[in-house]
């Protein structure tokens, strides 16, 4: 199993809570997902998607950190602190990863993010249909990642042109 690494929260709020966070600058989309860039992330780009069950789940590049993110927050995920630090587990078909997720709210919504620098894990993010994730509760969730490898596509078209 790869280890993942923990990295704090800074990322878009969700088109619902533009009323009290303004979204990122939107570069394009990619099929259901919506590609930004966050010019606090050194003009990191990410792929976003809301879910009808309110989840926003998040990827994206940090070239300042040589690696990249996946997020995801809900409104019904209230247990997450800021701040807190926690063990979580992503189940591909072809493969398992740990790492740390660090909480974080996005307007009214919580969630966490989780650092990784991990080719292998990029590449199931990109062939995998589905990851199901599970927290520090043990309680777990299963994140449809359609269109993922067309939006991690769109995710690197894009930073080729804030180079």
């Amino acid at each position: 199993m790869l280890r993942l690494t923990a990295l704090t929260l800074f990322l878009a709020t969700p088109l619902a809570a533009q009323d009290q966070i303004a979204p990122l600058p939107q570069w394009g989309t990619a099929g259901d997902w919506i590609i930004r860039i966050d010019p606090e992330a050194g003009n990191g780009c990410l792929a976003e998607r809301n879910f009808p069950d309110g989840t926003l789940l998040q990827i994206g590049a940090l070239p300042d950190q040589g690696g990249g993110f996946i997020g995801a927050y809900n409104i019904i995920w209230t247990e997450i602190r800021d701040g807190q630090q926690g063990d979580i587990r992503f189940d591909f078909t072809d493969g398992q990863f740990e790492g740390q997720a660090i909480g974080d709210h996005r307007g009214y919504l919580q969630g966490g993010q989780v650092f990784f620098d991990s080719p292998d894990f990029l590449n199931e993010l990109i062939r995998a249909r589905d990851v199901t994730v599970t927290g520090p509760s043990g309680a777990s969730t299963t994140i449809d990642l359609t269109g993922s490898a067309q939006a991690i596509k769109a995710i690197q078209t894009c930073q080729s042109e804030q180079s």
